[in-house]
């Protein structure tokens, strides 16, 4: 196997010293409480290399005597100083630290023991140096090694045939500045230079020429590949990383339903609680954090609880919130989804008559009784519910039961996803003729006694957008919803009924026999109109529980089989095994593969709980499987040699990948405890596009409390260990490391504005190495997360192409169309005189008809200009001009403030009482304007005496002679407060007495 080497000399004068033994690596086995892995000293300083980047410390040669002198004579001369720095160099984008794998390598044959502090179980012995220290995987196949050579310290790139070497992003921090020259690298620091030197990069003994190159900032650099070549025909597989995995940390009883994750990668975990045994760890702030479901416990849980949201850190080190969610009854989470924004969607059902919901502006505040579907959108933050609503009739709604519950749990199936504009969609089932569906609906009336539903709300919860019944004479239900690329919705399910609705040219318009069916329906996005359907099985039991896409948005399904369904050949899998897996053309009228998998027939071992194809056709499937709360089974299954487990107790969950088109086994493995069953209690669990599972699982249940603690967890995890009373919602995040995909996603905020107006551009997806953004206007960039300022009417298409080198698809695209319209172009121009009440108001422009004024005083007016008389005040107006053709609106705010003459609006007190009490200690006179009023207070005692005198009315009178003599003492004083209008000229005088009190 053909390897590149990267050998990149560390070109930095260190100082070494002398020394038999050379320079060495002591591997940090816990003496040291900092976050490193290993430590190199030399004379002039120390080399430290960490999981994600080293750091270099360096001292001023010239201080280098003193270090001896402050170790050894601390306690009698201290007065001088040892001048250092420290610069930080990371690997900007490198895996988390937790999936980079150290290795120690070459070790002495001599050790060092390490007795530092009192307490002897900090003390750690026979510690051997080491001469290389290999961090593995820092970069998808490309691992760095640090080593010694002699007195000098070297390090190595290691890419292996299918690594990119231009994933490797060195960041600089701490120093002075940069400088970089021929390709080499140099940080300026206090105390000199040091230069990391043009890398050398060797394959199959040839010199192949590269350099390093500044990238978007003047601090980070990266390998310069644009005309490298070298050899990467060779593939590589790499092992799977386990990020995490977690218990909940709940001492109540606590069982795992659902899971899905967000843009940053965040893993959302849904379950219910019981904590009559103990509290759910919800976090200061959070939505719910009193816990509401106090029963009576109610079939099919037979458990009083509410549902338990937990969003974790993308390493699994730590929560990012959780909360509980729930009235006084029973709440239970069917679908965790996220929508454009990155808040979190929770589809359910609950028995609470005060569920928590946004009543003033929900669809549907009332309870309708029995099991009753909600939807929530909480922040993302966690601390707010952003919308919910209640939706159902007056039987069951969502809670699937009859002929389709197959599975332990299947009573809690359906799916929730958000499109880019935030309009919410779902699928379920329900049992209510009343259940709500649009006028418009493809089918307004329910058929038999379990009906599968499709609805479309707003983002806001607070409309239906359409809502329809799917189904015919028998039980239907629907359990995995996706939108393709074109807008499409396409619903998967199973059916009993021989009349279930079939439209367009279906690959079987007929009923194929036995329990049920599999179904897949296309619809439209803006009304829920069925574009094709079709049945899919044999004729004995199948359904298909999830649904996605590939890059060409043809249709994949998976779900369970009792028949014998005719593999197409070529692809992976057994004839007569129970898993199933298809492709079909996007209007279903045709097949283009089938298997399936597993290890027996007639019974299907495995539940579906996730389901996924990534942008290089790579197919990801998880379930579980348990013959204690099933008949299914994971004995026997076939793993890979890279299996993260390779062992089954038979209640295990079971994670397979197959390559494109079904044809070869990539990955498979086992996940689970070893002393209980592992299984989830409905709903579903999600693959994001990258290869990475976010799984939400109900843990280490014992058959008698108290809970036990066999499922397999991460130790930085932040919750290695179960305190339940009984079970746990763990939940655990797997990056298969299949392959790396670009994509091109993006949401536009608005999508419809009026010129001048800005739009502002999100990427949902920021993988790539490049960004390229064409506006349609021809204006172009290369920002991650742009905004534009369109002038011009026009309908533009907005193109974003993605590109890295080093995946599996070079570049992925996306275009969304921009409607930009003529706004009206107005200036607003105010007239005032002095002191006046009157003003005039006066708008211009053009493009606009009949401007509607709010004038600031609840008044309002129309027309371009508008004469208004005000009080004296400070008052914001505001005009709103729109275009009558294109409907597009624009407005203008200022404030204004009115001043006049104050003669009939003078207020004198006749009380004041100085007393130094903060109330009423200062005689003053309001109501005056400085602007408008000239005037002039004199205070006088009983005989005639001036006190105090003032032009300046905000000043007042403290009852002191002249506000600084001696204190006058309580009694009568008279005033005489002389006014003129500035604007007019008139004058008047206005006395009276004071009263003093003290």
């Amino acid at each position: 196997m053909r390897r590149v080497l990267f050998a990149i000399l560390f070109g930095v004068n260190l100082f070494v010293l002398k020394a038999q033994t050379g320079l060495y690596f002591t591997p940090n086995l816990g003496q040291w409480d900092e976050p490193i892995v290993a430590k190199c000293l030399f004379k002039g300083g120390a080399f430290f290399i960490r999981r994600d980047g080293f750091r270099i410390k360096m001292f001023d040669p010239k201080d280098l005597p003193n270090i001896h002198k402050a170790f050894h004579m601390r306690d009698v001369d201290t007065q001088f100083v040892i001048h250092g720095h420290v610069v930080d160099v990371g690997f900007r984008d490198c895996n988390l630290p937790d999936r980079i794998e150290v290795k120690f390598e070459d070790e002495t044959s001599w050790y060092e023991n390490y007795y530092l502090g009192a307490d002897a179980a900090n003390w750690v012995s026979e510690v051997y140096p080491v001469k290389r220290v290999r961090l593995k995987n820092v970069y998808p196949g490309i691992d760095f090694v640090a080593y010694t050579k002699g007195e000098e310290i070297e390090f190595d790139w290691i890419v292996q045939p299918g690594g990119d070497p231009g994933r490797i992003y060195l960041n600089f921090t701490g120093q002075n500045s940069m400088q970089s020259l021929f390709g080499e690298m140099t940080a300026n620091t206090s105390v000199g230079p040091f230069t990391i030197k043009k890398p050398i990069a060797i394959q199959n003994e040839k010199q192949l020429n590269c350099e390093f190159i500044r990238s978007e900032n003047p601090n980070l650099f990266r390998f310069n590949t644009d005309n490298f070549q070298w050899d990467k025909s060779k593939p590589l597989v790499i092992d799977p990383v386990l990020v995490f995995s977690t218990y909940s940390g709940s001492a109540g009883d606590n069982f795992g339903f659902t899971a899905t994750y967000d843009t940053a990668g965040h893993l959302y975990a849904g379950g219910i609680v019981d904590n009559s045994q103990g509290n759910y760890p919800v976090t200061t702030g959070s939505f719910q954090t009193v816990y509401g479901g106090k029963g009576p416990a109610a079939a099919p849980v037979n458990l009083g609880c509410d549902v338990a949201i937990s969003k974790y850190k993308p390493d699994g080190s730590s929560l990012v919130y959780a909360t509980y969610l729930g009235g006084k009854s029973n709440e239970y989470p069917h679908s965790l989804g996220i929508d454009e924004k990155n808040n979190l969607l929770i589809l359910g059902t609950t028995l609470s008559s005060d569920f928590p919901l946004t009543r003033q502006t929900c669809f549907d505040s009332g309870y309708n009784g029995k099991h009753d579907l909600y939807v929530v959108k909480l922040s993302a933050d966690g601390k707010k519910m952003l919308a919910g609503t209640y939706l159902g009739g007056s039987a069951d709604d969502g809670i699937n039961t009859g002929t389709l519950h197959y599975n332990y749990a299947d009573d809690f199936r359906g799916d929730i996803i958000c499109d880019d504009l935030g309009n919410i969609y779902f699928t379920t089932c329900t049992k209510s003729p009343g259940f709500p569906v649009t006028p418009k609906a493809m089918q307004t009336t329910l058929k038999a006694g379990l009906e599968g539903v499709v609805v479309s709300l707003n983002s806001d919860l607070s409309k239906l957008r359409w809502s329809t019944f799917v189904g015919g004479n028998a039980d239907d239900a629907g359990y995995g919803i996706k939108q393709d690329a074109s807008g499409h919705i396409f619903i998967s399910g199973g059916t009993s009924s021989s009349n279930f609705p079939i439209v367009g040219k279906a690959l079987h318009p007929n009923y194929l026999g036995g329990r049920s069916d599999a179904f897949i329906i296309k619809m439209t996005s803006d009304s829920g109109k069925f574009t094709t359907s079709t049945f899919w099985g044999t004729d004995k039991y199948e359904q298909a529980y999830f649904i996605d896409f590939d890059n060409y948005d043809k249709i994949y399904v998976t779900g369970q089989t009792e028949g014998l369904i005719t593999r197409t050949a070529g692809t992976y899998g057994k004839n007569g095994t129970t898993q199933f897996i298809a492709r079909l053309s996007n209007n279903l009228d045709s097949q283009e593969f089938a298997t399936t998998f597993g290890n027996r027939t007639g019974t299907p071992e495995l539940s579906p709980c996730a389901f996924m194809v990534d942008k290089c056709y790579n197919i990801y499937f998880s379930g579980w499987g348990s013959p204690i709360l099933t008949t299914g089974t994971t004995q026997g299954l076939e793993i890979t040699p890279n299996a993260i487990q390779k062992t089954t107790d038979d209640m295990d969950f079971y994670l397979i990948v197959l390559g494109k088109d079904a044809k070869s086994l990539l990955y498979a493995t086992y996940f689970g405890g070893d002393a209980s069953e592992d299984h989830v209690d409905g709903g579903t669990s999600r693959f994001d596009k990258r290869g990475i599972i976010y799984q939400s699982v109900c843990a280490s249940c014992p058959d008698n409390p108290p809970g036990l603690n066999d499922f397999p967890t991460t130790s930085t995890s932040a919750f290695p260990a179960n305190v339940s009373y009984r079970c746990s919602n763990a939940s655990f995040k797997l990056d298969f490391k299949i392959t790396y995909a670009v994509e091109a996603r993006f949401t536009v905020n608005p999508t419809e504005i009026c010129t001048p107006d800005t739009v502002f551009f999100y990427q949902t997806n920021t993988n790539g190495k490049s960004f390229q953004w064409d506006f349609g206007d021809g204006t172009k960039t290369n920002a991650i997360n742009p905004f534009h300022i369109y002038t011009i009417p026009k309908t533009y298409t907005v193109k974003l192409r993605v590109i890295d080198s080093g995946s599996c698809n070079v570049v992925d695209s996306m275009t969304k169309e921009i409607k930009v319209m003529t706004g009206p172009e107005i200036a607003l121009e105010i007239k005032t005189e002095p002191c006046q009440p009157a003003v005039e108001l006066k708008l211009s422009g053009k493009n606009y008809t009949n401007p509607t004024w709010d004038l600031g005083d609840k008044t309002t007016a129309s027309g371009d200009v508008v004469k208004h008389i005000y009080n004296q005040g400070n008052y914001k107006i505001k005009v709103v001009a729109v275009n009558p053709i294109s409907g597009c609106k624009d407005s203008i705010t200022k404030n204004i403030s009115i001043n006049k003459d104050s003669f009939t609006e003078v207020f004198l007190a006749n009380v004041f009482t100085p007393n130094k009490d903060g109330k009423n200690d200062c005689y003053k006179v309001y109501g005056l304007s400085k602007d408008c009023d000239e005037a002039e207070i004199k205070i006088f005692n009983r005989w005639g005496e001036l006190l105090f005198q003032t032009k300046d009315l905000s000043e007042c009178w403290n009852g002191t002679v002249a506000n600084t003599g001696a204190t006058l003492p309580e009694g009568t004083y008279f005033y005489q407060l002389f006014l003129k209008s500035i604007g007019t000229g008139k004058k008047r005088v206005i006395s009276g007495s004071i009263n003093l009190l003290r």
